[in-house]
């Protein structure tokens, strides 16, 4: 099919490894579709998660130079659509500015991706002037991109609802159709935490979880894996494991990605992610473990109750309720029909809904709505 619509794709790619990097690399493959010519300006800091968003002076340096360059492209490409996944917090979104207002100054039509949930506290939040400068850049984008049903009110007030487009995220899918594995009964099971190793991602959480259930059963195993965001976080983990005297029952991982990130999902058995993070989207995540056939325990933060369904491939507990994370993980382990029946839930709710293909189809979808406009 002959290629004949240019789309500028602004977004980071990993790593560092987030929700808004993994995402934009997943975008690129659109190209796939032969309908679009991509043309991409990445907009990733290289240095680690804990630069992002903080107000030194690389950051600005890399906001000004990604703004020039944006211009360059406008001109020189001259693009049918600009996609930007956009941010919601105050110096982030002051940097996906320097896109929008040009983009809007030189009426292109411009399609937004929000990776998150907060954007209404945010909007809410922001002085009288903020709040005019976010109507400015957002008010005649001709798509919003939110990631479920849940969070389609997020621009009340900002974008009409008929603008506003549904797609939750999606991935490929590396168990290759293998069949949900079946636990032995004599196996210590693997209970699995993986994200950005943050405080209100649930990882504390989850180390003090850890010992209400080795006193309920020995034969478990909890996996922490990914990068600290904070040292003040990994100190008291740290400390945590120590006091509890957890190292026969706890390992704690570095960054996985790739392959061995997919080998330590399909090795372990239960997936927990406790979190309370306010900007919560639909974590990828929680589709790399329904991927693996994993039941999942979770809370109900930004869209995650529309893919995680109490008592069909997982549990929703409250937030911070340390006792219900312990009491599912144990129920999980000693009911090992619940465990099969839920895990091969979380597989079929993924192969349905959650692929990464599902992503690009509906991502095209919007954009050739958007060029027939």
């Amino acid at each position: 099919m002959r290629v004949r619509n240019n789309i500028l794709i602004i977004g980071p790619t990993p790593p560092p490894y987030n929700e808004m990097s993994v995402a934009t690399e997943l975008v690129l493959r659109l190209s796939s579709k032969g309908k679009f010519s991509l043309i991409h300006l990445d907009t990733a800091d290289r240095r680690g998660l804990a630069n992002s968003g903080r107000p030194d002076l690389t950051n600005i340096c890399l906001a000004l130079l990604h703004g020039w360059k944006f211009i360059w492209l406008l001109l020189l490409k001259k693009p049918d659509i600009i996609y930007i996944s956009i941010s919601q917090a105050i110096l982030p979104f002051l940097r996906d500015c320097f896109f929008l207002i040009p983009a809007r100054i030189f009426r292109k039509k411009v399609v937004i991706h929000l990776n998150g949930s907060y954007f209404k506290e945010f909007y809410r939040t922001r002085s009288p002037l903020m709040k005019a400068l976010i109507w400015l850049a957002l008010g005649k984008v001709k798509r919003a991109i939110v990631l479920g049903q849940t969070l389609k009110g997020l621009f009340e007030g900002i974008i009409p609802p008929g603008r506003i487009a549904i797609i939750p995220n999606g991935i490929d899918d590396f168990m290759l159709d293998a069949d949900v594995k079946d636990n032995p009964d004599n196996k210590d099971l693997k209970v699995l935490f993986l994200s950005t190793l943050m405080r209100e991602k649930g990882v504390i959480d989850g180390l003090r979880t850890a010992p209400l259930v080795v006193d309920r059963t020995k034969r478990m195993k909890f996996i922490f894996a990914g990068e600290w965001f904070r040292e003040e976080t990994r100190r008291e983990a740290m400390n945590l494991i120590d006091g509890f005297d957890l190292d026969p029952y706890v390992e704690v991982k570095g960054v996985v990605v790739g392959n061995e990130k997919h080998d330590l999902f399909k090795s372990c058995d239960i997936f927990i992610f406790p979190t309370y993070y306010p900007i919560e989207g639909h974590p990828f995540v929680l589709l790399e473990a329904m991927c693996a056939g994993l039941p999942i325990i979770t809370t109900d933060q930004g869209c995650i109750r529309e893919t995680v369904i109490d008592g069909e491939n997982g549990f929703i507990i409250e937030k911070r309720n340390l006792e219900a994370l312990a009491e599912k993980i144990v129920l999980l382990s000693k009911d090992k029909a619940l465990w099969k029946r839920m895990g091969r839930a979380s597989r079929k709710r993924f192969l349905t809904y959650y692929t990464a293909d599902r992503f690009i189809e509906r991502l095209a979808k919007v954009f050739e709505e958007v060029l027939e406009e």
